[in-house]
């Protein structure tokens, strides 16, 4: 068992490499525009903005689109019950950072905003009537000066992968969580990745508002027998 964690750390590694460099991050915005659910009309954009060749599937329930090597780039879901909306994600520019949308049965979008695949809000998030006004606007990023860009530098800086999904992620489990947090008296991150080459899990704790490192402690990977 011991021999098999180690081949596959070892290819880990290398496709960790390749990953990182492929990885775009900041270039994901929105603003407070109406807009309209159209699948088509999406399709005809991400297929005259890729060189690369993409797929698009219609089903009852649902409306994605992939890549030539099977990733999803945006997949749009139908609400069951008695509210008839689509909700769904668009990943179609960047792998980690994507835009959630949810829309009315009118097909007139209700919320829009940046969600990072790691499970969390960034930046402002819009909400709209059924007839398209603007209700409200959220600003995740309030109180995290050193905002999650920031992290992903400080992640890319110090070679702690981003890469998401793939082989390796269900047939190893080690793999980097970011997260944030929200109290009275501080704001923080939370970064767990592994260390490959140590065989640890590093936990880093960073201040959102000026990016110092509050505490880090490491443990050994759980090889079991």
């Amino acid at each position: 068992m011991k021999n098999l964690i180690r081949i596959a750390t070892i290819l880990i590694l290398f496709q960790g490499c390749y990953v990182q460099k492929n990885i775009k991050t900041g270039k994901i915005k929105i603003n407070n525009s109406f807009e309209k659910f159209d699948g088509d009309k999406i399709y005809s954009e991400i297929k005259r903005n890729s060189s690369d060749t993409i797929y698009m599937y219609y089903r009852p329930d649902s409306f994605t689109i992939i890549d030539k090597d099977g990733n999803r780039l945006i997949e749009y879901h139908k609400f069951l019950g008695d509210k008839f909306g689509y909700f769904g994600y668009d990943y179609s520019k960047d792998p980690l950072i994507g835009i959630f949308r949810e829309f009315y049965s009118n097909k007139n979008i209700e919320t829009k905003g940046i969600y990072c695949w790691f499970g969390f809000k960034m930046g402002k998030w819009y909400t709209f009537s059924q007839e398209g006004n603007l209700l409200s606007v959220e600003d995740f990023d309030d109180g995290y000066n050193f905002n999650a860009d920031k992290v992903f530098l400080y992640c890319k800086k110090n070679n702690i992968p981003l890469e998401k999904g793939g082989y390796f992620k269900t047939f190893y489990p080690y793999k980097t969580k970011i997260r944030k947090f929200k109290s009275d008296t501080k704001n923080y991150w939370i970064i767990d990745y592994p260390d490959y080459e140590k065989q640890m899990d590093i936990t880093i704790q960073i201040d959102a508002l000026d990016g110092n490192i509050l505490k880090r402690s490491e443990k050994p990977f759980y090889i079991g027998e």
